[in-house]
């Protein structure tokens, strides 16, 4: 019995003696000290400056800190110290912040990084029928600056138009209290700002306010703010988005700006991530070339027209739940090379790499590359395939009826487009070309044959051959030239003879195409002998209404 009792003892001590190790590892572990060091604190955040103060993070484990102000160290037990001291002085001063360990659980922290105060030079403008200033232009800043609150013992409530636009030496800047407009373009091209921070009085930032900030990371939308223009961080690289709880009008989330009114995404970038209970991404939305693939969240229900714009885009997926694609959304994404719709999707689907709208079979949106417009295609819509790169030659199908305006618009590698008898309709400028600064062809389609009966919709564009100019006929329903009418005078008179003049150095930039067909010169009679370049021809000419006019025909010979 006693033996058995000194077992349960030993049992017991062995037990306790196991927890208590148990705990003092865990302790050890808590405390940082799982190999016998003190564990290192965390760098406080880079500080900032608030009026005649600098502050910055503050954390559990922090106790003291050490602030070095040019060099000089002092102790504080707040995260914050008054440098107005230094500021007085009117020089540029450089400080840095420490946490300081207890030497047995923490050891000391890295130093911050290194927050530069320099003096500004401003211009100041009075606003008119107001006792109020705004900053018109900065003439010279540097480093982490503060905008003033006060001018002439007045307040500054506005950063006006461009003031700060190229201030490459700026890294952060602070809007103080009393600010209220931060106007459009105010921080354009700052290259190396990479911090502001926004007074809770700023009730509108206009558009543009911070485009081609590329290293600007960290932005906070205070809750005051009630207006926000377009492409507010247009090129950007901001990844440290976020707007007070309390603002009633605006939301941030992904890195994503959120508009409340709408539930409409109205910035995003490469860095960001698209909520998928968002209803919409607005116009303008998402400016970066930074992106190649972009993967719209399922449950967004719709895309603005401009809502992205980026050169490197490559491939876009819609998801199903997408009702409502605007025209021209991808108008400005011109290196598009594949769509790809959910099959799910209830209006559009893909079909050789182009979005189609299901209910009439129109191409909505094209992508690049050598296209093919599938052959149950009714119509293309207004800038489907605007500035995209293709093949030199395109044949629209017979099944196409339509198409809308600036379609084929900046094409400039489409040099040839065939169009069937079946088009009744072209819209504004739907086929261009480029001249050069001589006037001469440089890019996009040369020319077009228009079919009987087809209605252009105001310019074309591009040069065009159509009835009354022209005779058009047909090749398996495709149209092309027949012969040409060249207007010789306002001459009396009928049944003369007339002498016409072929230059084709003079009419190179405008020579009728024929699919399948090579263009061989022109002749005075059908299939008649070609007309050597500057030859004078005898033609018996007609009238029309007292104008002149004389036929010659191209000479097609067909392709191998």
């Amino acid at each position: 019995m006693k033996a058995k009792h000194n077992s349960i003892k030993l049992i017991l001590t062995f037990s306790v003696v196991t927890l208590l190790a148990v705990l003092c590892i865990a302790v050890v572990v808590a405390c940082g000290q799982s190999d016998g060091a003190p564990q290192k604190l965390p760098t406080p955040d880079w500080p900032y400056r608030d009026d005649s103060s600098i502050a910055w993070n503050n954390d559990s484990r922090y106790t003291n800190f050490t602030v070095s102000v040019d060099g000089v160290e002092y102790q504080t037990t707040e995260n914050s110290f008054d440098i107005a001291f230094a500021i007085e002085k009117g020089k540029t001063i450089e400080v840095k912040v420490k946490a300081l360990g207890d030497g047995k659980y923490y050891s000391d922290s890295d130093w911050s990084r290194l927050l530069t105060i320099a003096p500004i030079s401003l211009t100041m403008e009075l606003i008119t029928n107001k006792n109020e200033y705004k900053i018109k232009k900065c003439n010279k800043a540097s480093g982490d600056i503060i905008l003033p609150q006060m001018y002439n013992e007045l307040p500054v409530t506005e950063v006006g138009s461009s003031a700060f636009q190229g201030c490459n030496d700026i890294t952060s800047v602070t809007i103080p209290v009393g600010v209220k407009i931060i106007d459009s373009f105010a921080f354009r091209e700052c290259a190396y700002l990479e911090r502001v921070i926004i007074g809770d009085t700023v009730e509108k930032i206009r558009e543009q306010a911070f485009p081609q900030c590329e290293k600007l990371k960290t932005v906070n939308i205070p809750k005051s703010v009630s207006t926000i223009g377009s492409m507010l961080f247009r090129q950007s690289g901001v990844s440290d988005l976020t707007v007070d709880a309390d603002n009633p009008y605006y939301y941030a989330e992904g890195n994503c700006l959120i508009r409340k009114e709408d539930n409409a995404v109205i910035f995003a970038n490469e860095n960001s991530t698209i909520p998928s209970d968002v209803d919409t991404i607005a116009q303008d939305a998402i400016y970066s070339d930074k992106i190649e693939k972009l993967t719209i969240p399922d449950g967004v229900k719709k895309l603005t027209q401009y809502f992205i714009c980026g050169s490197n885009l490559k491939h876009v997926q819609i998801p199903e739940s997408v009702t409502e694609i605007e025209t021209n959304a991808f108008r400005y994404s011109e290196n598009i090379d594949k769509f790809i719709v959910d099959q799910c999707n209830l209006i559009y689907k893909n079909d050789c790499g182009h979005i189609i709208r299901k209910s009439d079979n129109v191409l909505m949106f094209g992508c690049r590359g050598n296209i093919v417009i599938p052959d149950y295609v009714t119509g293309i819509a207004a800038s489907a395939f605007s500035g995209k790169d293709t093949q030199s030659a395109l044949r629209i199908p017979k099944s196409v009826t339509w198409i809308g305006a600036q379609c084929f618009d900046g094409c400039k590698y489409l040099e040839y487009v065939y169009l069937p008898d079946t088009i009744i309709e072209l819209g504004y400028s739907a086929i261009s070309y480029v001249y050069d600064s001589e006037g001469k062809y440089a890019s996009g389609t040369r020319s077009i044959t228009i079919p009987e009966g087809c209605v252009c919709l105001g310019s074309m564009g591009t040069r065009t051959y159509s009835a009354p100019a022209c005779e058009i006929d047909y090749d398996d329903g495709y149209a092309y030239v027949h012969s040409i009418s060249y207007t010789i005078g306002g001459l009396l008179g009928v049944n003369y003879n007339l002498q016409v003049v072929i230059n084709w150095e003079e009419h190179v930039d405008n020579l009728p195409y024929r699919y399948g067909y090579t263009l061989g010169g022109f002749s005075a009679t059908p299939n008649g002998e070609p007309i050597t370049t500057a030859e004078e021809i005898e033609q018996i000419a007609f009238m029309e209404n007292t104008t002149v006019k004389a036929k010659v025909y191209p000479i097609w010979i067909a392709n191998e």
